[in-house]
């Protein structure tokens, strides 16, 4: 059950440092090709054609191209370039709603990292959530940013370079696991964001060999916030980081994906939470008035009129196969939760 939680509401829509600035004609495809629709009609004529037509530029003619970027960070802005086949870019421009990736993270992120706290981007990819955290105005703290395939990370320290953050944001080339060694670990050439320690042997993957350190291994200041975003490995990470979990009792987000085929590896790293003294949080959108409702973006469904806030409600672990299919929870220990009630509104 709940044990009658509250329901927090930002105060205010998320920061945005990064503003796009030109999108190269593959990018404009795969945005037409991979767009949420809401409209049916507009699903039909739009998705089926624009997924075909991106397809054959990609595989086909080998369409590359340059997109440019600025981020915006502590009153100076600078300008980049990103590179249109490296389709793990598209974080900057395939957003709904508004124009910030997984703005339930986000607005969290800018609630919580303030001062001198310690972030651990945990699967980061090539760094927009470090980036972001970095741009924050009220944060100064260390970043850690965990990254094990070799390209990818490499556009990491690329972007992180740029940026001039070498001595704030702290590249590491590893996964985070339940073990301290070596391991295989599935990689999809076209989206590096679904690498995973868990996919070796999948269809359409590579096997790359990587290094692996339990989180309660790392000699790092103990986080703060954890981002976890490693693809189905969550339990894993979260066995080896038991002593973190229990005693820095972080905050921490991690995505969940319902297997209708597989309830208990769906709740598995839920209960493992669970058990350590954590309650777990749905983030939603708070629709005002006059819509005055909670609700989260569904294919073909217009999102309702009123101004719209990030909220965070309550889970109910009884109804996880009733709600979408992929949630990005919001993990607080039961010793911490007056501090949501410091940075949101508390709705009864």
């Amino acid at each position: 059950m709940t044990d009658n939680l509250q329901t927090y509401v930002a105060k205010k829509l998320p920061f945005e440092p990064f503003t796009l600035e030109t999108l190269p004609l593959l990018s404009r495809l795969q945005l037409i090709g991979f767009h949420i629709y809401r409209n049916r009609w507009a699903k039909r004529l739009g998705k089926k054609p624009g997924r075909m037509l991106f397809d054959f530029a990609y595989q086909v003619l080998g369409l590359s191209g340059q997109g440019k970027v600025s981020f915006s960070s502590r009153g100076e802005s600078k300008q980049f370039v990103f590179e249109a086949r490296k389709l793990h870019f598209s974080r900057l421009f395939n957003n709904e709603i508004i124009n910030v990736c997984e703005p339930e993270l986000a607005t969290f992120l800018e609630a919580f990292l303030t001062g001198d706290k310690v972030f651990y981007d945990i699967g980061s990819n090539w760094g927009y959530f470090s980036l972001y955290a970095s741009a924050l105005p009220n944060y100064n703290g260390p970043i850690h940013a965990f990254e094990p395939i070799k390209d990818t990370f490499a556009d990491l320290q690329s972007w992180v370079s740029q940026t001039g953050l070498e001595n704030r944001v702290n590249c590491h080339n590893i996964a985070v696991s339940d073990a301290d060694g070596t391991a295989q670990m599935g990689v999809f050439p076209d989206d590096s964001g679904m690498a995973s320690l868990e996919k070796v042997g999948d269809s359409g993957t590579e096997q790359h060999e990587v290094q692996t350190f339990r989180l309660d291994s790392l000699d790092h200041p103990k986080p703060d916030f954890i981002k976890l975003d490693v693809e189905g490995f969550e339990t894993e990470v979260m066995a080896g980081g038991m002593d973190v979990l229990t005693t820095a009792k972080s905050m921490l987000m991690f995505e969940n994906w319902a297997y209708h085929d597989d309830h208990e590896r769906t709740l598995r790293p839920i209960k493992k939470l669970q058990d350590c003294g954590y309650k777990l949080f749905v983030p939603m959108w708070w629709a005002g008035a006059p819509t005055n409702k909670l609700v989260w973006p569904e294919a073909h469904e217009p999102f309702p009129e009123g101004p719209k806030l990030m909220a965070y409600v309550p889970f109910d672990i009884e109804q996880r196969f009733a709600l979408r299919s992929q949630i990005n929870f919001i993990c607080c220990h039961q010793d911490r939760l007056s501090e949501l009630e410091n940075i949101f509104d508390v709705m009864d």
